[in-house]
């Protein structure tokens, strides 16, 4: 009996001080909804029996027809009274630059990111309060803001509005011929265009400072004059209606194609490797002439890009030590003298044939070896995009294992 009136006890002073709590807190709620000087104007009330606490920040969301317009910051109104939202009874009035330019349902989210801790947050939420428009709204102001080609030389144009309205609705919702768009002159003569709300149907250009770009099919070649005109039908009433055009003259920078990437095929990949039996058995030096003939099936004009790679089968990588002096080189139908030799690779310069033939004698490997030699030819056609793999063929040589002139560990 004791133990319960000991837990009755503790969990009464939990609930006063639950309300307690509660009554220091603050209930934002909106108080009304209008439509003034042709914006969004709305008013909170501070109905909690506490007072916001010092430093606090707060957001509302506004909806028209269910669509997000922005945010206001809860701590910037227009006007307040009774101390504003700080103080019990306070209110806070904002008038937002949301224009009311048809009827419109409103809904506000006040304290949406609930920075505030209210007593009542529940009504927070104000739904479906329906608007007229009200007073001189300013008008939007439709302009060309750009003409450009693109890399193939087709036609952008870039829209703005640049007036402080925004554009109707009516430009998105209604489909007409005649609905507001954007139209192209081609050296004077008309060309065609789009309308607004097929290239902007994301309503970019409806507020002010919006824009929207329009890609044309019209691709310009050499140098032409263009003309695009915004609103040509007259159907958005705007601030200046004298700015609708621009006329700018294009021209479209030839682009050269890229060549052709040759694929080549190694055809024949002879070599004739020597085993030497040195001081040491395990370690036999390695020398070896090779021959290998490449082929394309197009005459390419980018550089071929040759590469010989040697390595052991335990994964050695021996550089070959190769004699310039004794690389030979030769087009099946004459001789090339576009040839280097870089580390690891042979670079042929403006490569203009599709058969070649590369030898080389009496070549020796930096180090010794171990096992298995194992010797790959890889050609590449060089492009400005990097080496692209165009043909391979590798060669395994035991000769020098079959000879028992190495010892191979088996492990």
């Amino acid at each position: 009996m004791k133990t319960f009136k000991l837990t009755f006890t503790a969990l009464l002073i939990l609930i006063l001080a639950s309300l307690a709590f509660a009554e220091s807190l603050p209930d934002l709620e909106v108080q009304s909804v209008i439509c003034k000087k042709g914006r969004f104007y709305f008013t909170l009330i501070n109905n909690g029996p506490g007072p916001l606490a010092p430093g606090w920040v707060a957001l509302a969301n506004v909806y028209f027809d269910g669509v997000k317009m922005g945010h206001v910051d809860l701590t910037a109104p227009t006007t307040t009274t009774g101390g504003g939202l700080d103080a019990v009874g306070g209110t806070a009035s904002y008038l937002v630059s949301f224009y009311i330019t048809a009827p419109v349902t409103v809904d506000v989210w006040v304290d949406f990111t609930d920075d505030v801790t209210e007593s009542n947050e529940a009504n927070n939420w104000t739904k479906g309060v329906k608007l007229q428009p009200c007073g001189d709204v300013p008008l939007p102001d439709l302009v060309i803001d750009q003409i450009s080609l693109d890399k193939k030389c087709y036609v952008n144009i870039v829209a703005k509005n640049i007036g402080l309205g925004p554009v109707p609705d009516k430009v998105w919702t209604v489909h007409t011929p005649d609905s507001s768009g954007v139209y192209l002159y081609r050296n004077s003569k008309k060309w065609g265009g789009a309308t607004i709300w097929k290239f902007d149907p994301a309503k970019n250009l409806k507020y002010s400072n919006g824009t929207a770009t329009y890609q044309s099919k019209l691709r310009v070649s050499g140098t032409e004059s263009i003309t695009a005109v915004i609103d040509h039908t007259g159907k958005v009433t705007e601030n200046n209606e004298g700015n609708n055009k621009k006329t700018v003259r294009l021209t479209c920078k030839a682009i050269e194609p890229e060549p052709e990437l040759c694929k080549w095929k190694i055809l024949n990949f002879n070599i004739k490797p020597k085993c030497y039996n040195v001081p040491s058995p395990n370690e036999p030096e390695f020398r070896f002439s090779y021959k290998v003939e490449f082929k394309s099936r197009c005459k390419p004009v980018q550089d071929l890009v040759i590469t010989l790679v040697v390595k052991d089968s335990l994964g050695t990588w021996p550089k070959p030590e190769l004699n310039v002096s004794a690389l030979t080189s030769s087009w099946v139908n004459g001789t090339t003298k576009n040839i280097n030799w870089s580390g690891e690779r042979f670079i042929l310069r403006k490569v203009n044939r599709n058969h070649f033939i590369l030898s080389q004698k009496n070549i020796s490997l930096s180090r010794k070896i171990r096992g298995d030699i194992i010797a790959t030819f890889r050609a590449y056609a060089k492009r400005a995009t990097g080496l692209i793999l165009t043909g391979e063929k590798t060669y395994i040589y035991k000769e020098c294992q079959k000879k028992r002139l190495l010892q191979f560990p088996h492990k």
